[in-house]
């Protein structure tokens, strides 16, 4: 039987005093590899920030390894749990192994490379960064910065990854990149939690996909299900075209 990692049991949370999610119950287990999606509004990156401890849940409990989650602090949280968000462009002008080092933190002092190298030289390895680790952060792209975020999460915690739209504004090249990277890992043990907007991506990924409206789990279920019962048309309110070619599920906008 698969351990559980995190349980959320009726979870209400949001911003100055005014939910944005509502009776969120949720359970993810070892090695899975969850998909959110869902419109605009409906609580996707506020689930993830009350996951991460950056909200505090109105009502309800989390559970991280059957722990209360509060109960941690936060370089416990951290060794257990890998949060990519997107960043800004205020970051300091850090060369990829100063970003690299500063993920090390839960487990060691940061800036200590020689200490940490194995690690390091590991995630940059399964994460395909190709640039020289002197190189500045600020002059990546897109995609190459998402790499070294990705890797930067795999030095903190390589067993239990979220991520906040890891593909939303990459290119296809790229987006392919990133999620072949995600499925790599988590066919070699990692617990992958992901939200994504590109229904096409998210149908065709490994385990379940959660669908939010109106900040509630509207469907939890596997891909195909989803596809079957045309589940994507009630989420959104519009009606999708779909189709399946090579085993892969397709749900198409009508513009």
């Amino acid at each position: 039987m698969k351990k559980t990692i995190l349980s959320l049991e009726k979870i209400n949370c949001g911003y100055d005093g005014k939910s944005v999610i509502h009776d969120i119950n949720l359970s993810v287990y070892e090695g899975d590899f969850i998909s959110i999606i869902g419109p605009n509004g409906s609580g996707k990156t506020t689930l993830l920030k009350t996951i991460s401890s950056e909200l505090k849940p109105v009502n309800g409990e989390i559970r991280l390894y059957e722990k209360i989650l509060s109960k941690y602090d936060s370089k416990e949280r951290s060794s257990m749990i890998s949060f990519v968000f997107t960043l800004n462009n205020t970051l300091p002008d850090y060369t990829i192994e100063q970003f690299l080092e500063l993920h090390t933190f839960p487990h060691d002092k940061p800036f200590t490379f020689k200490k940490n190298e194995r690690v390091v030289t590991e995630a940059v390895e399964i994460c395909g960064i190709t640039h020289s680790l002197s190189s500045s952060i600020k002059n990546l792209s897109s995609g190459e910065f998402q790499l070294v975020q990705l890797a930067g999460a795999y030095i903190q915690n390589s067993r239990f990854i979220i991520l906040d739209e890891p593909v939303s504004h990459l290119d296809p090249k790229n987006a392919k990149l990133i999620i072949s990277l995600l499925k790599k890992l988590n066919a070699n043990g990692t617990t992958i939690i992901t939200v994504l907007h590109d229904l096409n991506i998210a149908l065709n990924l490994p385990g379940k996909i959660a669908g939010l409206k109106k900040g509630k789990v509207f469907f939890y279920d596997y891909p195909e299900h989803i596809y079957n019962k045309k589940l994507t048309d009630k989420l959104y309110d519009i009606e999708f075209t779909y189709y399946q070619k090579n085993k892969k599920y397709y749900c198409l906008n009508n513009y």
